[in-house]
């Protein structure tokens, strides 16, 4: 996949899957390994990985603070990613859509990929600025 096609889903949310039922809990199971095989098979995914919902978050200029996170202040977390192929942020957006998790409150936060770091992008446009000079 190469970063122009390239799309992050990032799954946000709380821990609902705790207050479901056995049965409810493994349908959802189910139906969340369906839709992602199916975008496997097609070509289009690839398998994400989860995330353990504790972590830290190190923020600040000077101080570097770090805090217990990745969001103190919120009952939600980024609990997993994985990349797809789309030709849009629209397509992207449209099978993001189709994720059955959706139904449980499940926030899909959809990002391209990029070919490169900011910093090093930048850098790359002043280039031709600072040769000039």
């Amino acid at each position: 996949m190469s970063a122009k096609n390239e799309y992050m889903l990032l799954f946000v949310s709380n821990e609902w899957y705790n207050q479901l039922p056995e049965s409810e809990l493994r349908q959802a199971a189910a139906q969340a390994k369906a839709w992602l095989e199916n975008l496997i098979n097609r070509g289009v995914a690839q398998h994400g990985l989860a995330l353990v919902r504790n972590g830290a978050r190190v923020t600040g200029k000077a101080s570097r603070v770090i805090t217990d996170g990745p969001y103190p202040e919120s009952k939600e977390a980024v609990g997993g990613f994985m990349t797809l192929k789309a030709d849009s942020l629209e397509e992207a957006a449209a099978i993001a859509q189709t994720n059955p998790m959706v139904e449980y409150g499940v926030t899909i936060e959809i990002r391209q990929t990029a070919e490169a770091c900011p910093l090093d992008a930048r850098l790359r446009e002043l280039e031709p600025a600072t040769a000039a000079a």
